[in-house]
Formats: structure tokens, C-alpha cells, sequence
């Protein structure tokens, strides 16, 4: 605050959940500062609310397709099984990444994704006896 200046972050986001299931990315892009006060927004909706009724298990993948970093990965699990997961598996199914899952209801995972190739992986939510894959695309 020596300078009185502001450090926005390009890399920090928000994502949020709204009455219709609805999930948005929401990153500051800017601030006038506190002589008026403006707060510029970019908004996006990254996901819209689920079309099918089975609300057990739902989960999306961000961004896709992705270059190396990180891999965002929302879900929405109504009830967590002793061993709920996520697994990436190459073309080849070999499984690349797994980790665990220890929360309920609304969460945002990154995983570092830096490490992979780019070509086409296959993302899976296990979660007791119901299985969702998504495919993703390295760049």
C-alpha cells in the first residue's frame, strides 16, 4: 500500500453456483480505485444447469480443451462414497492421475496437469457405483 496501487490477479477466479444449477466463472479485470469505487468483472457461464434428473453425480471439466497447467474440475456429488475419485486415463487406458474425493456437494478441484502430453485423455468420477466419464483434450 506504499504505492497505492492495486495488484489484480489474472489468474485468480471465482466459480459459483446459482438457484438453477447454473456455474460461472467470475474474474476481476479491473478497479478504478476508492475515489469511485468502479469493479469491472469478466463474467462467463462455463456450465449450464444439468438437463437429466439424476442429481447423484454431475461433474464438468474446465477449461477443455486445455494446454498444460491445470485442470479445474467441478462436481457436485449429493453424498461421498468411502472410495469416490477422479482418474485421468490416456488413449492407451492407462490410468495417469488419481485423487481422492473427501468432500460432499459443491467443489472445485484443480490438478496439475502439467506433466501430460498433449493428445486425448479420458477423465472419469467414480463415486460408489456410478461412473461418469468426460473426454478431454491436451492442446
Amino acid at each position: 500500500m506504499a504505492t497505492f496501487s492495486y495488484d489484480i490477479q489474472d489468474s485468480l477466479c471465482y466459480f459459483i453456483k446459482d438457484d438453477l444449477d447454473n456455474i460461472w466463472k467470475l474474474q476481476l479485470t479491473g478497479f478504478d480505485g476508492s475515489s469511485t469505487g468502479g469493479i469491472f468483472f469478466n463474467v462467463e457461464k462455463i456450465i449450464s444447469s444439468p438437463i437429466n434428473e439424476n442429481k447423484d453425480i454431475t461433474f464438468q471439466i474446465y477449461p477443455n480443451p486445455s494446454t498444460n497447467g491445470f485442470l479445474t474440475i467441478i462436481n457436485e456429488l449429493n453424498q461421498v462414497y468411502e472410495n469416490s475419485s477422479i482418474k485421468i486415463f490416456d488413449a492407451n487406458g492407462r490410468l495417469i492421475i488419481d485423487k481422492k474425493i473427501v468432500h460432499s456437494g459443491f467443489t472445485v478441484k484443480k490438478i496439475n496437469i502439467d506433466k501430460l502430453d498433449p493428445g486425448i485423455y479420458i477423465v472419469s468420477l467414480i463415486n460408489g457405483d456410478k461412473l461418469i466419464k468426460k473426454k478431454l483434450i491436451i492442446q
